[in-house]
């Protein structure tokens, strides 16, 4: 009977010894498991903490080139915002109301925020004392002449200044003083050529208007003709044998500064 006992005993122990020895190595396996285990969370937390911030805006500007006769009020209604954004955005713009024919400026994205740019202002004080050039201004004819005698014959005369009789039978708005705005390309414009009418608009109408109203224009320059290009206006001061005319403005690089450049001849509509 105590044999019996001590064998039930020892087998007891066995089937003990044998479970907690599985159990051990089961915990031993799952130990060398976590780490992978761990891994695994950490990669896919990675992706999901990927896929929850926000992406950047990839979207390309919009760029627009500038065309003839257009202003920063045009392009703005285009697309549907203000004008100052527009100015705001491109640097290259140093006054609104002078913008080049064939440059690209950047339109600017509705929500985007901008930093607001001072528009230039004129200094009355500052003011240059212009002396109205007389309208009988001697033209340079000599190239005009050769291009085309007939048409020389026709509106010259040897030795007298540029006159276009239709002009003087056609009753003109009045052209006293100087009622545009004083620090512009047209203030300027209207200095040089006091007998231009005081109804002209902006820069951009100045050909149109002129022409409906009888004043002779074209696309050939001569000296002591207004020039315009967009949304400016230029005074023709002479002519080169180049292909080239020389022009002085206002406005240009800044309210009330007058410089003086040398552009291509087709580069403008005229007013004679």
């Amino acid at each position: 009977m105590r044999l019996t006992a001590i064998a039930a005993g020892v087998f007891t122990c066995a089937v003990i010894f044998s479970a907690n020895t599985s159990l051990a190595a089961a915990e031993t396996e799952n130990t060398k498991l976590i780490p992978a285990n761990i891994k695994i969370a950490q990669v896919v937390n990675k992706e999901l903490s990927a896929a929850a911030k926000p992406k950047k805006n990839t979207k390309k500007p919009i760029e627009h080139m500038i065309i003839k006769g257009e202003t920063l009020v045009k392009i703005s209604k285009k697309y549907k915002l203000e004008w100052s954004r527009i100015y705001d955005k491109n640097l290259s713009i140093k006054n609104p109301d002078v913008i080049n024919t064939g440059e690209k400026i950047i339109i600017p994205d509705a929500k985007e925020k901008l930093k607001e740019r001072k528009i230039p202002q004129p200094h009355p004080k500052t003011q240059p004392q212009l002396r109205p050039e007389n309208t009988k201004t001697k033209l340079d004819t000599s190239s005009d002449k050769k291009s085309n005698p007939v048409k020389y014959k026709k509106q010259y005369k040897s030795g007298s200044s540029y006159k276009n009789k239709q002009s003087t039978r056609v009753k003109r708005a009045s052209s006293a003083g100087n009622t545009y705005s004083p620090g512009y390309c047209t203030y300027y414009a209207k200095q040089r050529r006091p007998d231009l009418p005081n109804n002209l608009g902006n820069a951009e109408t100045w050909v149109s208007r002129a022409r409906a109203q009888g004043i002779p224009t074209g696309s050939m320059p001569r000296v002591g003709a207004i020039g315009q290009k967009g949304n400016h206006v230029v005074y023709v001061q002479k002519i080169n044998s180049n292909g080239t005319i020389v022009i002085s403005e206002m406005n240009w690089s800044g309210l009330w500064n007058i410089t003086t450049r040398t552009v291509s001849a087709g580069s403008h509509t005229y007013i004679y």
